[in-house]
């Protein structure tokens, strides 16, 4: 809930940022907020691009990530922002997080990448500069 005022708060005042960092245990709320985030600012879920490890595979891969920059890259489907939610983000590999981070320092349009991570220990440095955290998931 207090995320959620932190969202409301951000749009309003129009300090939405790019690139959120949300961490914290799974099933704490991450992804509901995230997708809430995304409901909110009435993005078409055509707009929303949600990754995870592909099956079989114990990381996010550079392909991933490429797909993620080529959704940004697209026109909107009648929404005013584009989503990319990425979940399980400890699992990038070193490739996937470099072309990450390229496409963190230098957004386009009205884009919005959340990254979700189970603790902070996995957590690239980069990310910190271009990203935000808005606080530890609490649901």
């Amino acid at each position: 809930k207090k995320m959620k005022e932190l969202f409301k708060n951000a749009v309003k005042t129009n300090q939405l940022a790019h690139g959120y960092l949300f961490w914290g245990p799974d099933n704490v709320g991450k992804k509901d907020t995230a997708f809430w985030l995304a409901d909110f600012l009435k993005t078409s879920p055509f707009d929303v691009l949600y990754i995870i490890p592909e099956e079989n595979k114990k990381d996010i891969s550079i392909e991933q990530i490429r797909k993620a920059r080529k959704h940004l890259s697209l026109s909107s489907y009648n929404s005013p922002y584009k989503f990319v939610i990425l979940d399980k983000a400890e699992t990038m590999n070193l490739d996937a997080c470099n072309a990450l981070l390229k496409t963190l320092e230098e957004p386009s349009g009205n884009t919005i990448l959340i990254l979700m991570f189970s603790t902070t220990q996995h957590i690239k440095m980069g990310f910190f500069t271009w990203i935000l955290l808005p606080a530890k998931s609490t649901n």
